[in-house]
């Protein structure tokens, strides 16, 4: 009869504490892999993973009734604006219509397709898009 042991190989990559503050606090993850036998592996595989989720993603979700003519590892220009608008209370603000295309850009970068999705919904494509800087 043989006996049988539990061992547990631990490795850890820890983030600066920037990287953890713009990411809106600690994570962690737990891997459980028959495959990693020892420890510089367990940590290789640990330090692969920060590096990948320190990266900030973002997510974006277009709507259209055809496909988007983009593939994984496009870069696209992705900007935020800022539209005028009417206060309703105090009209301190002036009214500027949106449709009359007025907008301020607030922050734009370049960004690389990562992965899409696309799904079928109300006879539209919904492609949600993961972007990475």
């Amino acid at each position: 009869m043989y006996e049988s042991a539990k061992i547990a190989i631990k490795a850890e990559a820890i983030a600066t504490a920037g990287e953890i503050s713009a990411a809106g606090g600690k994570r962690t993850l737990r891997i459980d892999n028959h495959l990693i036998q020892d420890t510089a592996t367990a940590q290789s595989v640990a330090d692969s993973y920060l590096s990948d989720y320190k990266t900030q993603k973002v997510k974006i979700s277009i709507s259209k009734p055809t496909p988007l003519p983009y593939n994984e590892g496009d870069t696209i220009w992705h900007s935020e604006a800022i539209l005028p608008y009417y206060a309703a209370v105090s009209a301190l603000i002036s009214y500027v219509a949106a449709a009359s295309g007025v907008h301020y850009y607030a922050d734009g970068r370049t960004l690389t397709i990562r992965k899409i999705d696309i799904n079928m919904a109300g006879g539209n494509y919904v492609s949600v898009l993961e972007l990475e800087s």
